[in-house]
């Protein structure tokens, strides 16, 4: 499995200035198991979790996008690619934003309780 450095460019993604945003896994076009079921349905538009509102935006990245998993090296190692997002957006502070572009856990990231 080919590894490539993690790319923290998130900004020609979108316009927004506070956001929070979840690449999720079960977006794939060809499939893929989605380790957000448990928080999201790919059906609905809103959801509220941890009192912040999400709204889901779909989006075609401009350049692949690809699922990363941690090693205990510390490398990534790409295990799938995104072909369409599914794009969670929520209106708050911009503490998390960085750290989900850093992380491959995002789901893990994202949902700390808001303090």
């Amino acid at each position: 499995m080919q590894q490539r450095k993690f790319i923290k460019d998130y900004k020609q993604f979108d316009g927004f200035d506070k956001i929070g945003i979840n690449f999720l896994p079960c977006t794939i076009n060809k499939g893929g198991e989605c380790p957000s079921e448990q928080y999201f349905k790919p059906q609905d538009d809103k959801v509220v979790i941890h009192g912040r509102e999400l709204t889901k935006h779909i989006i075609i990245p401009p350049k692949p996008l690809y699922i990363f998993q941690q090693q205990q090296d510390g490398t990534r190692v790409i295990k799938g690619e995104f072909k369409e997002i599914n794009k969670w957006i929520f209106y708050g502070t911009t503490q998390h934003a960085e750290q989900i572009f850093q992380f491959p856990n995002l789901m893990e990231v994202l949902h700390k309780p808001i303090k």
